[in-house]
């Protein structure tokens, strides 16, 4: 019906009447947070501006329904695209992973440059020869395109087989964690523009390489043995290839490090809660008329049913808060400020120690706080920081702050900060703990270690109590905190690939360079070998040529890199972090293999004997 389009959709899924059955419970206006969800297909040329905007005119036309019922002063719509919501930030790391995509290109683009000239330099007695036997520059255009042509269809034809086949594994192995991951596939535009950016570089080089030959010295170069028969790069060009190189390869080594760094911080951070052998469910009953004490009777019959089943080694009463989802709410104090929005979660007084969720000041709830009878709340060393800016933090104990259904909480408890790997860039650790009224069954569930436990399994163990109970919710919690982690731990692995196929590139790209202009300076270097030059002399004039460029292009990507850090640093903190021990890390590994690609030419060419560089073979 929905992706039809043909009808509109309103639907108030506040009123679950699984919460709110009777006139004393809360009140669906008070789920004030992103929890009065609507769903909608708008009508063709409708804005979201015109659905907030007529949303609004909706609300406050049933204005006495929920004015000052629970504290509330104004609803405001939030208007939200489905993509958005169904995508999140992910689309933000696919366009980094864009930008990476197109500093490879150029890289590559620079690399097979020099590839074609390098194999342009291997082929040039062949080349003088077919000259001085008749072949017209067309003739050797066409031969070089037809081979450049071969070389490129082989190329496509792989990355085409590699790209179908690792796009199905990716596929298989996100399924279930990624949004909209079916939808991926080989796009036919990009497929022809890459075909038209090969078919172009090919003529480009076939055209450089066929005038490569100097005509005009034809009968000198045979009878020099082809020496000088092909046109040299100039020294300028060949540093500038390198330096640009160098700063391509080591700008986007920083950036893949610095979102590295901040996914690592993500998966490093400690949660404030264990997961291990943990599982929650939750459970309700239709047309349930007892009143709150009776049902907290029921709860904790349900929790000693489930404490002596096998393999169960403790319950505890509550929601966990590992979950892609949060609740949120608001405290008002007593002189009427209210605070941000804080993450919150409804739990027992069991249930801090059964999670190893440390109290570090205060206790945790009491029997009549569950029951209902007394009003108390617990938040994070975050929350009470936030709330007492210029005191110590303990002192937030013994204090009240309105809250839920606009009654006053005390605050009974100080918890560690609860690390949610979605949502801490929002929250910062910030928690608040509500006392778990039992209005539906809530359990926190451990097991031994390698017994795993099944909805159906303790739906079965709970019908044994109560036929009409109904499982509502059930998760596994580390499978969860995995799951919140996955984007994470994928990011890792495609930022440190995109590194290290970076710096390959890199480093095949420089040697290529170096080894394309010291072919044709053999006989140059033949000489100064054979008159006495050392070693080091050499290397002081490959230093000269190949490791200033190198360090120049190094040192302004470092440049680059710390300059948009600090200007754009609060728009990108949600996104990279400046680890400076992994940098300096990252940076070393990038210089060291920039100066082996360096020197790896002229080793080789020392290795051969003086005579061998003059002859030129």
């Amino acid at each position: 019906m929905i992706k039809a389009g043909s009808v509109e959709v309103w639907y108030p899924t506040s009123s679950d009447r699984r919460f709110f059955h009777n006139d004393n419970w809360q009140s669906p206006w008070t789920n004030t947070f992103r929890n009065l969800k609507l769903i909608a297909v708008l009508k063709p040329g409708v804005t979201n501006e015109q659905v907030k905007s007529d949303l609004k005119a909706q609300i406050d036309s049933i204005k006495s329904e929920w004015l000052n019922n629970g504290g509330i002063t104004d609803v405001k719509p939030v208007v939200t695209p489905y993509r958005e919501v169904e995508l999140g930030n992910n689309d933000q790391l696919s366009l980094m992973m864009l930008a990476g995509a197109v500093g490879l290109l150029i890289i590559a683009v620079l690399n097979v440059s020099t590839l074609f000239f390098s194999r342009a330099l291997a082929q040039h007695k062949t080349l003088a020869l077919q000259a001085v036997l008749g072949a017209k520059r067309k003739t050797l255009f066409n031969s070089i395109l037809l081979q450049s042509l071969i070389l490129m269809s082989i190329s496509v034809s792989i990355a085409l087989f590699l790209s179908i086949w690792g796009i199905r594994l990716f596929k298989v192995l996100a399924e279930g964690r990624l949004p909209l991951v079916n939808s991926l596939a080989v796009d036919t535009n990009l497929v022809l523009i890459a075909v038209v950016m090969c078919i172009a570089l090919a003529y480009i080089f076939s055209v450089i390489t066929a005038r490569l030959v100097n005509y005009k010295t034809l009968n000198s170069q045979m009878q020099n043995s082809g020496k000088g028969g092909v046109s040299q790069v100039s020294g300028r060009t060949v540093r500038i290839l390198i330096g640009t190189q160098m700063f391509v390869a080591a700008l986007l080594v920083s950036f893949s490090i610095m979102i590295v760094s901040k996914a690592l911080d993500t998966i490093n951070r400690p949660l404030g809660s264990d997961t291990e052998n943990l599982y929650f469910a939750q459970l309700f009953q239709t047309n349930n008329d007892a009143t709150i004490a009776e049902r907290y009777e029921q709860v904790k019959q349900y929790q000693k049913v489930l404490q002596n089943s096998e393999g169960i080694k403790d319950v505890a009463l509550g929601h966990s808060p590992v979950t892609p989802r949060q609740n949120a709410t608001s405290l008002t104090d007593v002189e009427g400020k209210s605070s941000i929005f804080f993450p919150s979660q409804w739990v027992g007084s069991d249930y801090f120690a059964l999670v190893g969720t440390k109290i570090l000041a205060g206790r945790t709830f009491s029997e009549q706080a569950i029951r209902g009878e007394t009003n108390e709340l617990l938040v994070s060393i975050s929350v009470a920081k936030w709330l007492l800016p210029d005191q110590d933090y303990t002192n937030i104990i013994g204090k009240s702050y309105r809250g839920l259904e606009d009654k006053m909480f005390e605050i009974v408890g100080i918890t560690e900060d609860f690390n949610h790997p979605k949502y801490y860039d929002e929250s910062f650790g910030r928690h608040i703990w509500w006392p778990a009224q039992p209005r539906s069954y809530m359990f926190v569930i451990e097991t031994e270690q390698g017994v795993e436990l099944t909805s159906k399994h303790v739906l079965s163990l709970l019908r044994k109590a109560n036929s009409h109970l109904t499982l509502w919710q059930f998760r596994d919690l580390q499978q969860e905190y995995d799951d919140l982690l996955y984007m994470s731990h994928l990011t890792v692995a495609l930022c440190s690939t995109l590194a290290l196929f970076t710096l390959l590139l890199a480093a095949i790209g420089i040697f290529g360079v170096l080894s394309y202009n010291l072919g044709l300076r053999r006989y140059e270097f033949g000489i100064r070998m054979a008159l006495g030059a050392k070693k080091a002399r050499l290397f002081k004039l490959m230093s000269k040529e190949a490791v200033i460029p190198v360090l120049i292009g190094f040192i302004l990507a470092l440049a680059t890199v710390l300059a948009g850090y600090l200007v754009l640093q609060e728009q990108l903190i949600s996104w990279l972090i400046l680890d400076v021990r992994l940098q300096l890390m990252a940076w070393f590994i990038t210089l060291i293999i920039a100066m082996f690609a360096c020197f790896r030419p002229l080793l080789l060419l020392i290795k051969a004997k003086p005579m061998a560089a003059l002859r030129n073979d």
